[in-house]
């Protein structure tokens, strides 16, 4: 009932007996209404109870008495018990990818790292079949090629043409197409992005985004990035892909951080230093990586596509 702003109004359902605290009401649904049912309905209804909260109290809260005179509509019970039943089926669902999401991410961060030398060490701790010696060091300058994004003036965007790739276009590792940008294909005079190219932010006004990458995976024409993002082109781009997952990149990226303004230089990128395996391992290793983050993307794909089902089946079957 009170709390922060935004956990006013969620509603859980008990699994097993217990108490609440004085931040919680209990609700005990009587004979004519099913729990699931109810459950539902008074999370579709929450910002009804956020709009009660917020509109004549100094410290934005729900009482006892909010709550017992708030008003519901309800079918026969047994609509209620068909509603309930479907909405639990598209939680357990969602229940379900989003557990077999985070073991594949935790999969990911535990092989990272383990299939790449730690500090100090030119070999990892675990190889794919049929590999096995020495990584060797050597500067990412040396095996990257790197291009420079454009920059533009507000008078130079527009409704549509050149799609210009920003760091709010890069999300989990992946590319997003929201907030475009595009400009007049007219004014641009940088390298247009090709399958298989990393794009990396290097300067943002948030230290947590400098070295947010991902990899072009179909062709792009008339796309290309903004001057706050490099692109990386490469002869193994999933190896180096994986490579800019590691916390080895990241202590990288701190290392190298200006110290006033939140940015890696085209110099101290092409300075940094990791080590590799040979090629063939290097595909391998690559190669393993984007599986994982298919897999990866494909529950956020699908947890999302249940999640906009949920939210237009509630506003459908709810007054």
């Amino acid at each position: 009932m009170y709390g922060g702003f935004n956990q006013i109004g969620r509603t859980g359902l008990l699994a097993y007996p217990a108490t609440i605290n004085q931040a919680l009401a209990a609700l005990m649904p009587v004979n004519e209404i099913n729990p699931n049912f109810l459950l539902n309905f008074l999370n579709f209804k929450k910002e009804s109870w956020r709009n009660v909260a917020a509109s004549s109290r100094k410290d934005p809260n729900i009482t006892k008495n909010d709550v017992e005179k708030f008003k519901i509509s309800f079918p026969s019970l047994a609509e209620q018990s068909a509603i309930g039943s479907l909405f639990r089926t598209l939680d357990d669902l969602l229940a379900s990818y989003k557990d077999n999401l985070a073991n594949y991410q935790s999969l990911k961060a535990t092989m990272l790292s383990k299939m790449f030398p730690k500090a100090g060490q030119t070999v990892p701790e675990i190889s794919l079949d049929g590999f096995e010696g020495e990584w060797k060091i050597k500067e990412l300058g040396k095996v990257i090629k790197f291009y420079s994004g454009l920059t533009y003036k507000p008078s130079d965007v527009l409704s549509s043409g050149t799609l210009v790739l920003r760091s709010s276009n890069v999300r989990e590792g992946e590319l997003i197409y929201t907030d475009n940008v595009f400009v007049n294909p007219g004014i641009v005079n940088c390298e247009n992005v090709k399958l298989g190219d990393i794009v990396v932010v290097v300067r943002n006004g948030s230290r947590d985004l400098i070295g947010k990458h991902a990899l072009i995976k179909s062709e792009m024409p008339n796309t290309v990035i903004g001057a706050f993002m490099t692109g990386i082109r490469c002869d193994n781009p999933e190896f180096i892909n994986a490579l800019l997952d590691t916390k080895m990149f990241i202590s990288e990226i701190h290392r190298n951080l200006g110290s006033t303004i939140n940015q890696i230089t085209t110099g101290n990128f092409k300075r940094m230093k990791f080590y590799f395996p040979l090629k063939d391992e290097q595909q391998a290793i690559g190669k393993y990586f984007t599986n994982l983050d298919n897999l990866i993307s494909s529950h956020q794909e699908k947890i999302s596509q249940l999640e906009t089902l949920k939210k237009k089946l509630l506003q459908d079957m709810f007054i």
